[in-house]
């Protein structure tokens, strides 16, 4: 050649351009190599480039321009300028640069799902090495930055003054410094020493070394926080944690939230997932939330709140006859109020409410149970009010001429009788929040509400004299208690009422039957527009028999009148 010029890329990386072209062709295709050189290179290389490929034989180079690629195997390259030499096989690379020289569009360097964005590399595709500067790549939810980094023939990548974060901006709000680190793909970035940064500003939550995953698959390792500022709380770091894998269908990660002003939180979230099973979350909280200063007593206070979630979703395939689902959320009622990390539907939400639910159909029979663990709770008025169990049985409409043999003489009668029936059992609780703890079991016991319903009935329809219809009926409910109410009376006081632990029932019946009819009737008339009028007239007659039954009991009070008062007040049902 004549002369050269060169380029500056970075501070350690310099291309070569030709000044004087008469030795160099321009090529509209890619140029042929020698099938028969030995150049120990497993894939066929390929490049191009948009504006132009400039083919320099004497020296074994080319160079393009403009959206330029050069492809080896599963590696590419691609920038607005590459330089690539027959020799060596290496290509260097450089970004597209605006007016001022800055870098506008990075050059990109990808490997199988792998992709790096740089502003300058240089990478050799028989070695397998290369150097880049101004690197940014993404690791799943992460972000790595990294101002000068190495590939070895082994992939591994070291990296030098890198920025770990989860902000996908260019230049991120918060971020992990690392001074040197090694980034194995697939697997983990090994750190030196490192240091949080909010922008340019260091803090003093530094480590010696540090271990981030880097998998595609579930693997341990630190979870990167948020940051904020929680007002009168102080500055925070919000979901600092660690990831735990638990299996193929289990895994488990703990957060941390921290506040510069004494507050904290702490919570725990497992989740789980088996396909065509199951599948649902458990999580766990407690928040100490403080306000103000100790110093200054009238304004400081401090609060301690937990919460606990818990979903369960069987999928409806895998047990047909059996269901079980659980949507728990209870907790103290200020607990989303204290807490910053907290949804907008949680913090606005005034009741919390939780259902367990199990369920059994027995196939093939007209029986069918459930079980259910519920409670509501208010966060105004901190009232809650809890169910458990409650417990239902359920007997489906079964005609009695299914239950005797076809040669009975009763199976035309018993055809027409159809018997249904449910058993219900409930226990329930309803007193203010602070009542609930192992020291207020019996307060609780002595607040709830308990009891068992039993209902049943059995019917029939049919017809008599060809033109009238009947129907008839019996039904009976039994009501059971394990307390009940008595009332102390002392002649010249006020009764008082005290509720007692012993079981009482009752039981009372109803039965009716019906008869009806329909009479058809049309009157013509032998002028006008309107020539006849269609009516029907339903007679229908009934008869039901209630007897009374006197649940109650009875006391004169200090006037002489007669009181009364019922023993089930305080009874479920």
């Amino acid at each position: 050649m004549a002369g050269s010029a060169y380029a500056q890329v970075s501070d350690s990386l310099s291309i070569t351009l030709p000044t004087d072209t008469s030795n160099v062709s321009l090529q509209d295709s890619i140029v042929a190599v020698d099938e028969d050189d030995d150049l120990g290179l497993e894939y066929e290389v390929e490049y191009f480039g948009k504006d132009s490929t400039v083919v320099d034989v004497v020296n074994q180079r080319i160079m393009m321009y403009g959206e330029a690629w050069v492809r080896y195997g599963s590696m590419e390259v691609k920038a607005d300028y590459i330089d690539f030499s027959l020799k060596d096989y290496t290509a260097r690379a450089i970004g597209k640069r605006d007016s001022t020289g800055t870098i506008v569009q990075k050059a990109v360097f990808s490997e199988g799902e792998m992709a790096f964005d740089e502003d300058s590399l240089m990478y050799n595709f028989k070695t397998k090495r290369g150097i880049s500067y101004g690197v940014f790549t993404k690791l799943d939810d992460a972000y790595m930055h990294a101002g000068v980094s190495k590939k070895a023939a082994n992939d591994w990548i070291s990296l030098r003054n890198g920025k770990f974060t989860t902000c996908d901006k260019p230049n991120p709000h918060y971020h992990f410094h690392l001074t040197k680190a090694i980034q194995v793909p697939n697997d983990k970035i090994v750190s030196g020493p490192l240091y949080m940064k909010f922008r340019k500003i260091p803090t003093p939550l530094a480590l010696p070394f540090g271990f981030f995953p880097n998998r595609k698959e579930s693997t341990h390792g630190i979870i990167i926080p948020g940051y904020g500022n929680g007002g009168t709380k102080g500055y925070f770091l919000q979901n600092l944690g660690y990831y735990v894998p638990l299996g193929q269908y289990l895994d488990t990660k703990f957060l941390f939230d921290v506040y510069t002003r004494g507050s904290w939180s702490a919570k725990n979230i497992t989740r789980y997932n088996r396909l065509y099973k199951y599948n649902g979350n458990f999580n766990i909280s407690r928040t100490i939330n403080v306000d103000g200063m100790p110093e200054l007593p009238s304004t400081y206070s401090k609060q301690t709140t937990f919460n606990i979630q818990w979903t369960h979703n069987q999928d409806p395939k895998a047990r047909p006859s059996t269901s079980f689902g659980a949507s728990v959320n209870l907790g103290s009622s200020q607990n989303f109020r204290n807490n910053l990390n907290s949804s907008q539907t949680n913090y606005l939400s005034s009741t919390f409410t939780s259902q367990i639910r199990w369920t059994k159909d027995f196939v093939d029979t007209p029986f069918n149970i459930g079980i259910n663990l519920g409670h509501t709770q208010n966060t105004q008025t901190r009232q809650v009010d809890v169910t458990l169990p409650s417990f239902t049985a359920n007997m489906k409409r079964v005609m009695l001429g299914k239950l005797v043999p076809s040669t009975s003489p009763f199976k035309r009668l018993l055809d027409n009788i159809g018997i249904q029936g449910s058993a219900n059992l409930s226990n329930r609780v309803t007193a203010h929040e602070s009542l609930y703890s192992f020291n207020n079991i019996n307060d609780l016991m002595h607040r709830s509400r308990n009891g068992v319903q039993i209902q049943g009935s059995a019917s029939t329809a049919g017809t008599v004299l060809k033109y009238l219809t009947t129907t008839a009926g019996i039904s009976g409910t039994y009501h059971g208690s394990m307390k009940e109410v008595r009332l102390n009376y002392v002649e010249g006081a006020e009764p008082v009422r005290d509720t007692v632990f012993n079981y009482i029932n009752a039981f009372n019946y109803r039965a009716n039957a019906d008869l009806n009819t329909r009479i058809y009737g049309m009157f013509n008339f032998r002028t006008g527009n309107l020539r006849a009028i269609r009516h029907v007239i339903m007679p229908s007659v009934g008869l039901s028999y209630t007897p009374y039954t006197n649940f109650r009991d009875t006391y004169i009070d200090n006037s002489g009148r007669l009181i009364a008062y019922s023993p089930f007040d305080v009874a479920a049902y």
